[in-house]
């Protein structure tokens, strides 16, 4: 597989922006996908960001398609720790001519570094993108826990296209079935339905509302450790710490 064929550079300008940086930023410790020197060898990394820009799965948050290199303008200041692991970025996936196009290319890069070992993180688009990251693990003859930090359950309705409100009914009612367990951390009350949270019941997904996790964050650990896949909406932030997602709330986590 050609990554570059799925995969646009880091844009040069982010790059020559932090090259005045400490050392130790991220930004001298990341091998970035360039125009000149194309993709990193991929058997010295073992995390990939990918950037996607795409955000017409989005609930009332146009714009999301232009947060990968947002995100990485911060990202690349901020020092390295001790971890060992090395990482890559392998810059941006466009948004292809229609949504489901764009679920494919996230989907076959995603399988792509799974079977080479690589843990990838996505940044930017909706959470609609975690349908693709979910979809990324046929084929690989195991079956996923996921979790999602949200306020929502995001069921949304199933007869409806996919998108960031209802795209875990898609994961849970589309085959092949592959999903293990389903854990939600941080849901508030009052923006799930009742009938939700039956549901969630019924089928033994672990959900955790809000309250739990503000008193003691700590609680969420035994519930990450499993997780094959980690699913964050920017909802599940207050609405200080987040002002920019149109769906905060002024209770969620800070």
């Amino acid at each position: 597989m050609n990554l570059e064929d799925f995969l646009a550079p880091v844009r040069q300008s982010l790059i020559e922006d932090n090259e005045h940086l400490h050392p130790q930023a991220l930004v001298h410790h990341i091998a970035k996908h360039t125009e000149i020197e194309g993709i990193p060898d991929l058997e010295h990394c073992k995390i990939a960001i990918i950037g996607v820009m795409e955000d017409r799965g989005t609930n009332n948050n146009r714009g999301a398609a232009q947060a990968p290199d947002s995100v990485r303008s911060y990202l690349y200041t901020l020092f390295k720790g001790k971890w060992q692991s090395p990482i890559c970025d392998l810059g941006n996936i466009y948004s292809g001519e229609s949504l489901r196009d764009s679920y494919i290319a996230v989907k076959e890069v995603i399988h792509h570094l799974l079977k080479k070992g690589i843990t990838p993180i996505i940044i930017g688009g909706g959470q609609d993108l975690t349908y693709a990251n979910y979809r990324a693990y046929d084929g690989m003859e195991q079956t996923v826990n996921l979790v999602s930090i949200d306020s929502r359950f995001d069921l949304g309705r199933h007869d409806a296209k996919t998108g960031a409100d209802n795209f875990l009914s898609f994961i849970v009612l589309e085959k092949p079935y592959i999903l293990y367990n389903y854990s939600n951390i941080g849901y508030q009350t009052y923006f799930v339905n009742q009938d939700e949270i039956d549901l969630m019941e019924r089928m033994y997904f672990d959900v955790h509302r809000l309250g739990i996790f503000r008193n003691n964050i700590r609680e969420a650990e035994p519930i990450l450790r499993d997780a094959d896949i980690v699913s964050f909406d920017l909802s599940a932030l207050r609405q200080a710490d987040a002002p920019g997602n149109l769906n905060h709330s002024p209770n969620s986590f800070s």
